[in-house]
Formats: structure tokens, sequence, C-alpha cells
């Protein structure tokens, strides 16, 4: 989640940010190829830890470009003067962050995008 203003000349800032969840496939990676390894001693478990975290890394970096993607997509949706929020998540009930939104008199703009 970011926090974003557009000056009125159309510049971008970033106000603040927040990352909700864990996006950390890289150590998850390293850990189940160390286990596989053990099977191969030493050599093995090296071996294992280290194919594990580059597949899991690759995972992040593919993760993290479809993010950027995503806002360099989007962000032109901030009008000039004002500030956005975008959020990459699930929802249970979209009524909740409309009506968040409403309050402070803004709109939500979704797209279906899997990341």
């Amino acid at each position: 989640m970011v926090v974003i203003k557009r000056e009125e000349n159309g510049a971008f800032s970033f106000e603040d940010a927040a990352q909700l969840a864990p996006v950390n496939k890289s150590t998850k990676g390293a850990l189940i190829g160390m286990a596989v390894g053990i099977l191969g001693g030493p050599f093995g478990i090296l071996f294992g830890t280290l194919t594990g975290g580059l597949i899991g890394g690759t995972k992040d970096v593919k993760h993290l470009q479809g993010i950027q993607d995503t806002f360099k997509r989007t962000v032109g949706n901030i009008e000039p003067g004002q500030t956005g929020v975008m959020a990459i998540g699930d929802e249970f009930d979209q009524s909740i962050l409309d009506g968040l939104a409403a309050e402070f008199g803004g709109t939500v703009t979704r797209t279906d995008e899997e990341l």
C-alpha cells in the first residue's frame, strides 16, 4: 500500500508506504532446498539452499515487476492536486472500502489483475 500525492504540475511524491504481506519466496525456497538437500549430505544442503534461494528469488522479482507494471498503469488515475492510495490485495466486501472512500470524498478504482 502506498500514499501518493500528485502536485499541480503533475509530479508525484510518495507520502507513506507499508508492506502488509510478506514477499519473501527466496527464503522459503532456500529452506525447502536445504531440507531436500539433507539427503545429499553437506554438499547437498549447500546446493539445495542455493538452488532453492535462486528459484524463490526469481519469483520475488517477477512479483515485484508485476507490482511496478500495475503502478505505472494506474497512477494516472490520481488527478493533479490530489492524493491517492494504491493498495494491492484481496477484498472480502467491496462496500467497506467504498464506504471509507466516500467518507473522505474519494472514489475507488479497481483492477482485476493477477500478480
